[in-house]
């Protein structure tokens, strides 16, 4: 006897490809559109406008910071964090608000963003210690040229991995050493900024860049940005650097 013959509806094949078109499309939206895995873990930078404090720990320091200084979620959910990842607009370190979104997006040379953190000291050499065992072994010439502000300008050679660099040396308000490290303008660089990274007695080091058209005003950055990261500490106060 024949085995009977099953015969599948018309409308099945057609249904399988849809739902395969779906699928696909689905797919390719969530990849281009979707969040990433660093947003679903909060690992992306995301700014919030709330001011709830955030009881931190770095390198053993404790700290309670301002969530709006906060570059990422993850790090507003408190506890050990390897580094901590904070911004602010100059002048006056102000933090985020939804209103001020765009200045702190802007990636201009006009732009009024500092970036800063906060992270356990590692092999990172004291700044005097750097100038003299790396730094200086590179200059064009042994004496500073005179730039603005009080600072001293040296200049690195051609052939050093520093060539699209200028040096800046002063003191800050501690008497300690200061050195920032200022991107030229180039074709490949077309908003250039300065950092300053500098070792605290705590244990801790700091590190905060903005854009090299604020160099003018070198010092009341600095001023400024130790004078909040200070005020973030909750037990043990940050020392001169060494």
């Amino acid at each position: 006897m024949d085995a009977a013959v099953k015969e599948r509806p018309a409308w099945l094949i057609p249904l399988a490809v849809i739902v395969a078109v779906l699928a696909l499309s689905g797919l390719f939206l969530y990849h281009y559109f979707g969040p990433t895995t660093g947003e679903l873990l909060g690992q992306a930078p995301e700014a919030t406008a709330s001011s709830r404090l955030v009881s931190v720990t770095v390198g053993g320091i404790k700290l309670r910071v301002p969530s709006n200084f906060t570059r990422y979620p993850a790090q507003r959910e408190g506890g050990a964090q390897e580094e901590l990842a904070l911004h602010a607009l100059l002048p006056d370190l102000t933090p985020f608000t939804p209103e001020d979104r765009a200045l702190f997006e802007d990636n201009t040379q006009q732009s009024r963003v500092i970036h800063f953190s906060l992270r356990p000291k590692d092999m990172t050499l004291p700044e005097d210690q750097r100038f003299a065992a790396v730094y200086s072994r590179f200059f064009t010439g042994a004496e500073p040229q005179e730039a603005m502000n009080g600072l001293e300008h040296y200049s690195f050679s051609e052939g050093s991995g520093y060539r699209d660099q200028d040096l800046f040396l002063a003191a800050d308000d501690q008497g300690s050493l200061l050195i920032l490290l200022c991107f030229r303008e180039t074709p490949v660089i077309f908003s250039p900024a300065c950092a300053r990274t500098k070792t605290l007695g705590n244990g801790l080091v700091l590190t905060y860049r903005y854009k090299r058209t604020h160099l003018e005003n070198w010092a009341a950055i600095d001023r400024h940005v130790q004078g909040l990261v200070q005020s973030f500490f909750t037990e043990e106060r940050p020392q001169a650097a060494r």
